[in-house]
C-alpha cells in the first residue's frame, strides 16, 4: 500500500506503523546527509547537547528506541565504553546502515508498542526524534516506562509545536518551506513534509508532562535549543 508522507502524522496504529516503517526504508540512505544540510547541522548538536544531560554507570543497560542509522548508540558508546546498549527500530534499511557504524551494540527490528523485553530490564531508554512517529502515543509511552527499572530514566529528544509568535511562523517557514527545499537536491522532498506536518500534529511538551506526571513520572531535566526547534527532557519513574 502507498502511503501520502502528509498524511501519516494523521494515522494510528499498524496503519501509521506501516506506513513510517515505508517512509524511513525509502530515506534510509541520505537519513543522516540530508538531517545534517535541513538543520543547518544543528541537530546532530541537538543529539549530543541531550546526551551531555545524562549521567550513566558502568555496566548500564541502555535501550534506544527508534535507533534508526545509530546515532545516539554510536555517541553513548563514545561518552560511556563499557555501557551495554540495545536499539530498536521499525525501518530495516536504517538498522542495515547502523550495523555498519556500530559494534558491540545490539540491533533488533521491532515496534515500540509491543518491546521485546523483560519489565524493569534497562537503567535509561533514549528516544530521539522519534516521539511524534510512534503509532499510538500512549502505549508507546506505557511499554518504554514498562522496561525502565524503578528509579529508571527516560530521555526523549524532539520538536514540539510551539504555540507563541514570532517563533511559530518562525518554526512553520522552516519547516514547511526550507527544509523540504533544502532536501531536494539529495533525496525525493515529500517525505519531508512530513516532518513539518508531523511537528504540526503532535502533542506539546505540557500535555506530554502532564500525562507522565499522572503515572509518577516526574520530569527530571528539560533543555531547549536554538529557538525551540528541539527540546531535551529527562523523565525519572518512580521507585
Amino acid at each position: 500500500m502507498k502511503y501520502d508522507p502528509t498524511q501519516l502524522p494523521l494515522l494510528e496504529g499498524d496503519l501509521k506503523k506501516s506506513g513510517i516503517e515505508s517512509l524511513f526504508d525509502q530515506i534510509a540512505d541520505k537519513y543522516d546527509q540530508v538531517n545534517r544540510v535541513i538543520s543547518l547541522g544543528f541537530s546532530s548538536l541537538w543529539r549530543q547537547k541531550a546526551l551531555s544531560l545524562l549521567e550513566l554507570n558502568e555496566n548500564d543497560h541502555v535501550l534506544d528506541v527508534g535507533c534508526g542509522t545509530g546515532m545516539v548508540p554510536y555517541l553513548l558508546k563514545k561518552r560511556y565504553p563499557h555501557i551495554n546498549i540495545t536499539g530498536i527500530d521499525l525501518s530495516e534499511k536504517m538498522l542495515h546502515i547502523a550495523q555498519k557504524r556500530l559494534k558491540n551494540v545490539s540491533l533488533i527490528k521491532g515496534d515500540v508498542t509491543q518491546l521485546p523485553f523483560k519489565d524493569n530490564q534497562f537503567d535509561l531508554v533514549t528516544t530521539c526524534y522519534t516521539l511524534r512517529n510512534f503509532p499510538n502515543i500512549h502505549p508507546s509511552l506505557q511499554e518504554i516506562f514498562r522496561v525502565v527499572r524503578p528509579s529508571g530514566s527516560v530521555l526523549i529528544l524532539d520538536t514540539f509545536p510551539i504555540t507563541h509568535q514570532p517563533m511559530k511562523m518562525l518554526h512553520q517557514i522552516w519547516l514547511s518551506k526550507i527544509a523540504p527545499f533544502l532536501a531536494a537536491p539529495f533525496s525525493n522532498r515529500l517525505p519531508y513534509h512530513y516532518m513539518y506536518q508531523s511537528i504540526k500534529h503532535h502533542i506539546t511538551q505540557q500535555f506530554l508532562i502532564d500525562e507522565l506526571e499522572k503515572k509518577g513520572i516526574h520530569l527530571i531535566k528539560r533543555s531547549d535549543y536554538t529557538f525551540k526547534f528541539a527540546t531535551a527532557m529527562v523523565f525519572k519513574k518512580g521507585e
